[in-house]
């Protein structure tokens, strides 16, 4: 199993062919294991970032693109958006930021052209707001995703979900999570006979309206939804071993983190399996979303908190 995690450790931004390298990863280690899955491939469209700069004054400015289209950042034809408190319209011309850390972090994507930057440069693009200039080239990208559905997929029991795609490294978003799933898909086979595991590869990033996230969830849910209708309880694995274990239930971050088109009819059983927000974005979708920020506790917490509920 390390060696796994440490292969898919080393595979950063896990969208498009490190989807698909990813998602063979975790087949072959299923089938090392003799479990049995089934592999769920439906299409769907990906911003591949092709170009991008900021320049202020006459100086370059590190920072990542954090939109689906392409466009040009200039003449004041933007808004500045802090990405942790501001109350963002995703089709608005946007440079962004976090307050909540130093390092550049994408927490949100938006449909209109947009450049995240790091908190420490903020104050000198306010002040010569007047010379800013930035570009994105953006290549929309229609690919074939995928799932990987293990267990039973008839009449489960419960269901549980993870996704495998990430933003830069992703290592507490999500792969924590995925392998929170597989250690107990592999230490517990005979937890298959009751329930269902979902390891999704497309929970990023697409060009879904208004939520651009949860794609392949969503996909999910059309093709199961008799079984999601049925399941006892619906548990969402992500973004675990950072901080003490989490079980969220309020509406909001479920709407985050689990955004099905009928929330409103299962939410009322789904679980996140998680650790605390604030922590989170203290690296959220940055560079510093590294092995570093995992605490082999707090996982085993999470996986002590779900076999006992699996085993109910």
């Amino acid at each position: 199993m390390n060696n796994v995690i440490e292969k898919i450790e080393k595979i950063s931004h896990r969208q498009l062919e490190n989807e698909v390298i990813t998602r063979n990863i975790i087949k072959k280690i299923l089938k090392e294991n003799n479990i049995k899955f089934i592999e769920n491939l439906f299409d769907t469209s990906i911003p591949k970032p092709l170009e991008w700069y900021l320049i202020v004054a006459g100086q370059k400015i590190e920072c990542y693109p954090s939109c689906l289209e392409s466009g040009k950042i200039e003449n004041r034809n933007f808004v500045i958006y802090d990405n942790f408190l501001d109350d963002m319209d995703k089709n608005v011309v946007n440079i962004n930021y976090s307050s909540k850390t130093d390092s550049i972090s994408v927490a949100t994507h938006f449909y209109k052209h947009a450049i995240t930057v790091s908190r420490k440069d903020i104050n000198f693009i306010r002040s010569n707001i007047d010379k800013v200039y930035g570009s994105v080239i953006i290549e929309k990208k229609d690919v074939v995703a995928g799932q990987i559905l293990v267990g039973n997929k008839t009449n489960p029991k419960n269901i549980l979900f993870s996704h495998y795609d990430s933003i830069k490294d992703g290592f507490i978003d999500n792969l924590s999570g995925t392998y929170l799933l597989l250690k107990i898909i592999i230490d517990n086979p005979d937890l298959l006979d009751d329930n269902l595991f979902v390891f999704d590869g497309n929970e990023e990033l697409s060009y879904d309206k208004p939520y651009y996230w949860g794609h392949g969830y969503r996909i999910f849910e059309k093709k199961y939804d008799k079984i999601m209708e049925t399941s006892k309880r619906i548990f969402v694995a992500d973004c675990i071993g950072h901080s003490d274990l989490e079980i969220i239930r309020d509406d909001e971050i479920l709407c985050e983190g689990f955004p099905v088109v009928n929330l409103e009819k299962y939410k009322h059983k789904i679980e996140m399996v998680s650790g605390n927000f604030d922590k989170l974005m203290e690296f959220y979708h940055s560079d510093e979303d590294i092995k570093e920020k995992f605490h082999l506790q707090y996982f085993l917490s999470a996986y002590d908190y779900l076999i006992k509920e699996l085993r109910k």
